[in-house]
């Protein structure tokens, strides 16, 4: 993995904790790297590459109720990566339902999309 801009260099430490101590570290690093993202209202083209690559990595394997606490922060953030909230608004309900009734950053075909490919459950809160 690439070395973490100034802004997330604090991390550096966590990832090093969780490996040499064998607890999954993984959820509280995705909460804490959101936390940090979330700071500030604009990032540079770095800031936003390492949060989205690194982010999108994290939810792949982390237990729902990460991933649920990581959407409802994104939810209303106007500068959350596209690739986080698209991937956040095509999971489980209790973590797609705060990005899809409150992101910006998806549009009216993002949520058709969802929509058709996601089901009902997903339907039904794109129809509030």
């Amino acid at each position: 993995m690439a070395k973490p801009p100034p802004t997330f260099a604090s991390l550096e430490g966590l990832l090093e904790h969780g490996q040499r101590d064998g607890f999954d570290i993984r959820p509280t690093l995705l909460r804490v790297l959101t936390d940090l993202y979330l700071q500030k209202p604009t990032h540079p083209p770095d800031d936003e590459r390492y949060y989205t690559e690194l982010a999108l990595r994290l939810i792949n394997s982390t237990d729902v109720p990460a991933r649920a606490t990581v959407a409802e922060r994104l939810a209303r953030y106007s500068a959350a990566p596209r690739p986080v909230i698209l991937r956040l608004a095509r999971d489980v309900i209790d973590v797609a339902g705060p990005i899809l009734r409150h992101s910006p950053g998806l549009t009216v075909a993002d949520l058709e999309l969802i929509m058709v490919d996601c089901g009902p459950a997903h339907a039904a809160i794109i129809a509030m």
